[in-house]
């Protein structure tokens, strides 16, 4: 057959033509058909999904795209009359077959599987398709478009398991998180969040952001710093956060920062409580507080132990010289005495200074043993009622020598000089602070005068010490108080003393329920205060002649005393009241005696005696004779040993060194009290 012949045939079977001698009319229209063919054909093997067209009835292949050919991995040539359903997995052929079978003319009906997987010519694929049933020249056609998904499923594959990986991450995190937009809209929370501020998720959503910030934040401030944050500032804040449902606040640190998504500015919030934190944060900071205070303390209490040891230092120094002045003195004068050359105005006058110089070691031992006892709070107040002008009378009495050689004026101020006022006080206590701060007014007053004296105020009497001495600097005035402290080295020197007298005098007065103060200027002088509580009683008797203790009668007093010099002492003052004076050396003896002699009239008991103390002895005394007075006299000057005598039945106590005023009031007291029983 001719080229021209083939050519007719085929035009005759692709287009349809009729009679060969028509062909001179129609040859224009196939020629431009089969351009649009060619091109057609071309754009179809261009695409990228592959195309098959087969017969609907048994699936012979009949046409395939250059997609198809790759897909199948076959030449075209090999593929026609090869049936489409041998590719594809077995499910996938069914229904394709399926679709097939049921098509009955409905062309528009269209067959989509999507994602199927299975085996397309020996490779394992993830295929999506479409199939279709059209008819042409009378006959059904299968055409099919697939694609294969398989790199689109396993992108996706791993987008899920990067999406459920991040998820976990983001669900749990120990810190609540937040994602919202500029109008704080909640998009997303995690499930730390809802634990955090107890709410559901679909609770959580409902809210605004601004729901979870405590009130005390929201102002313009967070306003001002959501603002940067939108602007792309990053920053991370400490601040009050807030439950919703129960409106409860607690600690926070948020780190907020933004992030694009699909075109929206969102925010991310990432929140951490630090409730624990904070509350550590304040502990510690309270330790460090307290221990701060507790170093302040110690380098106080180090200071105040340095300056301590140097005036307790500078004490010593100056008790020890305190002590030696006066000691030199009665060693040394008592030595002289026994010289045989002295004359007696010599002796008397040696035997003043002596007497003068045993006072002032007597007074420097009372100070210390009186600041043990206020130190180790053995101290305490005992109201008797006195006669307060005669403390005062008394007083001046005693000083008025002393200012006198001084060229003094010294001068007692009294309200009522002829009135005899009567008060409850503790009188040993008013007296030792009287008498502490007029010997220091003499002390350092060299020219003028020293006054003292009284009034009342309201229900407190105010006593007052003057004087026109040196002075005190404002910044010593309460320093002046405590123990062992003077003006300076130097006055310690000059003026003497133990630096006792006033610290003593601020603790009895505080004992006493009062106050102490001063004012004074360097080169002025000084007047210190002090206040006591004012109580009025009745009137005393007065007391006679120290000597005169009962007239008309001779007395009988057993001395009990081991100690021969003290004994010698007791007995020369006894005589000067012409008493009968009996000895015994230690507390049987004493008992023996006041059962032989029924004529004792008084006992003075010493407390320390061999074979038997005094208190024994008293009891055993106190069992025949209840009535028959023992006053105890002992070196011990303390208030518990003087409670512990008169719980053991003695009838009063006077301590060594005994002044003979004292001896004589106690021994009129109890031989009164044994009359006025008869």
């Amino acid at each position: 057959m001719s080229d021209t012949e083939q050519w007719d045939d085929l035009r005759n079977k692709i287009i349809g033509l009729g009679e060969l001698s028509s062909r001179k009319n129609y040859y224009p229209e196939f020629q431009n058909n089969m351009v649009e063919l060619e091109r057609f054909k071309s754009l179809l093997d261009k695409t990228a999904d592959a195309i098959f067209q087969a017969n609907a009835i048994n699936g012979e292949i009949v046409g395939v795209n250059d997609a198809a050919v790759q897909m199948l991995q076959c030449s075209k040539g090999e593929l026609f009359n090869m049936s489409i359903y041998q590719f594809f997995p077995a499910d996938i052929s069914q229904k394709i077959q399926t679709f097939c079978s049921t098509y009955a003319g409905e062309q528009e009906k269209s067959l989509y599987l999507q994602s199927a997987i299975g085996v397309v010519a020996d490779k394992k694929s993830h295929i999506e398709l479409v199939a279709q049933v059209v008819e042409f020249n009378n006959s059904p056609y299968l055409v099919i478009i697939a694609r294969d998904i398989s790199e689109r499923i396993e992108a996706e594959t791993r987008l899920k398991y990067s999406e459920n990986k991040l998820r976990t991450i983001f669900d749990s995190t120990s810190d609540a998180i937040f994602i919202y937009d500029i109008d704080g809209k909640i998009i997303e929370v995690n499930n730390s969040m809802l634990q955090m501020y107890q709410i559901s998720r679909k609770e959580a959503l409902t809210y605004p952001i601004t729901a979870y910030t405590d009130t005390s934040v929201l102002s313009s401030y967070q306003l001002d710093l959501y603002e940067r944050i939108s602007n792309g500032a990053e920053t991370t804040v400490e601040w009050k956060a807030r439950r919703p449902l129960t409106n409860e606040a607690f600690d926070v640190e948020v780190a907020l920062k933004r992030m694009e998504w699909r075109g929206k500015m969102l925010i991310i919030s990432t929140v951490r409580d630090i409730t624990a934190r904070k509350a550590a944060e304040k502990e510690l900071a309270e330790s460090y507080m307290k221990i701060q205070r507790i170093n302040d303390e110690l380098t106080i209490a180090k200071e105040k132990a340095e300056v301590g040891d140097q005036l307790k230092t500078a004490f010593l120094q100056n008790i020890s010289h305190e002590i030696r002045t006066p000691m030199n003195a009665i060693v040394g004068f008592a030595n002289l005495l026994n010289e045989s050359d002295v004359t007696p105005d010599k002796q008397q006058e040696f035997t003043q200074i002596i007497l003068q110089s045993s006072k002032q070691l007597l007074s420097i031992i009372t100070d210390i043993v009186n600041i043990a006892s206020i130190e180790t709070g053995q101290e305490k107040v005992k109201e008797t009622e006195v006669n307060l002008n005669w403390i005062l009378q008394h007083l001046y009495e005693q000083f008025a020598l002393k200012a006198q050689k001084q060229n003094l004026e010294f001068k007692c101020e009294m309200e009522s000089d002829n009135e005899e006022i009567y008060i409850i006080i503790d009188e040993t206590k008013l007296t030792q602070v009287l008498s502490n701060l007029l010997g220091n007014a003499l002390k350092f007053t060299q020219k003028g005068e020293v006054v003292f004296g009284y009034k009342t105020c309201g229900n407190e009497l105010e006593f007052y010490v003057k004087d026109t001495g040196i002075g005190i600097p404002p910044e010593m005035h309460e320093e002046v108080f405590k123990r062992f402290r003077q003006l300076s080295t130097s006055t310690d020197y000059i003026y003497g003393g133990s630096g006792l007298g006033l610290s003593i005098s601020k603790a009895y007065v505080e004992l006493m329920g009062g106050r102490i103060w001063l004012t004074s200027e360097p080169g002025h002088g000084s007047i210190f205060y002090f206040t006591v509580p004012f109580r009025r009683v009745g009137e005393f008797l007065p007391s006679g002649n120290v000597t005169e203790v009962i007239p008309g009668k001779n007395y009988t007093v057993l001395v009990v005393e081991d100690e021969e010099y003290n004994y010698r002492v007791l007995y020369e003052m006894l005589k000067l009241a012409n008493f009968t004076i009996i000895r015994a050396e230690n507390g049987l003896e004493a008992v023996e005696k006041c059962q032989l002699l029924p004529q004792i009239d008084l006992v003075l008991m010493d407390l320390k005696m061999p074979v038997m103390d005094g208190y024994e002895a008293t009891r055993q005394i106190r069992k025949q004779f209840p009535d028959l007075p023992v006053i105890a006299q002992t070196a011990y000057a303390h208030d518990i040993n003087k409670n512990k005598a008169l719980q053991a039945g003695f009838s009063d106590y006077i301590c060594k060194p005994i002044d003979i005023s004292d001896l004589f009031t106690k021994i009129r007291e109890q031989l009164e009290k044994d009359r006025s029983a008869l």
